[in-house]
């Protein structure tokens, strides 16, 4: 067997097995497998699980170049979570709605760790293009707002002898086509032509959303 096919079925396979690991409805969806990718801090140093801070959202590039998805440490644990405390959860960042998402000069959907005015709580995703709400504890279920679907769940795997943590797939629906076509001309500016469509490989850097954007919202 190639070792990109064998590579494939691994990353599949681990994605199965978070996707039967979410229960109910959420494990339902779809599953689909994309490159094991390790995520790693700014540095290039594996990203380690205890040193990411709780309630704060990073920013890493999966399953595509072009495409931001949302590493949060939650407080407690979620049925998305992985980690030693099954904490950690991570998402696609283009919201489902109008697929507004965050890029190096701002970014109108962001995690609110404190109380979100237009979601009356704390510990949601908002999205201030619109009032989208989304709860990262339930799955990004859709909690406020306009959008017709939860975030796409990126697929977790905790390496407990390494502590490593690997991004393997895309659960549930997701916006990626739609993402590509309505903002094509950014992403040529951003990634140049055809790069934005490339699959991640090897690493993805992990950056708090504060410094990943100039002007990250909040609402």
């Amino acid at each position: 067997m190639r070792r990109q096919s064998f590579v494939r079925l691994c990353s599949l396979a681990a994605a199965a097995q978070f996707q039967a690991r979410l229960g109910g409805v959420a494990a339902a969806a779809e599953a689909k497998a994309f490159n094991r990718v390790q995520l790693v801090d700014g540095a290039g140093k594996p990203l380690s699980v205890r040193r990411l801070s709780v309630q704060e959202a990073y920013v890493f590039l999966y399953p595509y170049l072009g495409t931001p998805s949302f590493l949060i440490h939650l407080p407690a644990a979620a049925a998305a979570g992985a980690g030693p405390e099954r904490t950690i959860v991570a998402f696609s960042a283009i919201c489902a709605h109008q697929l507004s998402y965050p890029s190096k000069e701002g970014s109108p959907i962001t995690y609110s760790a404190e109380n979100s005015a237009v979601a009356g709580r704390s510990g949601v995703i908002v999205c201030c293009a619109h009032n989208s709400v989304y709860d990262p504890a339930q799955g990004a279920k859709v909690v406020g707002g306009p959008a017709p679907q939860p975030l796409a769940t990126i697929a977790l795997e905790y390496d407990n002898k390494s502590g490593g943590l690997y991004a393997t797939g895309v659960v549930g629906p997701d916006r990626f086509e739609q993402f590509f076509r309505a903002y094509a001309e950014e992403l040529i500016a951003g990634y140049g032509r055809g790069q934005a469509r490339r699959l991640a490989a090897g690493t993805a850097a992990a950056i708090p959303l504060s410094e990943y954007c100039h002007a990250p919202l909040h609402c």
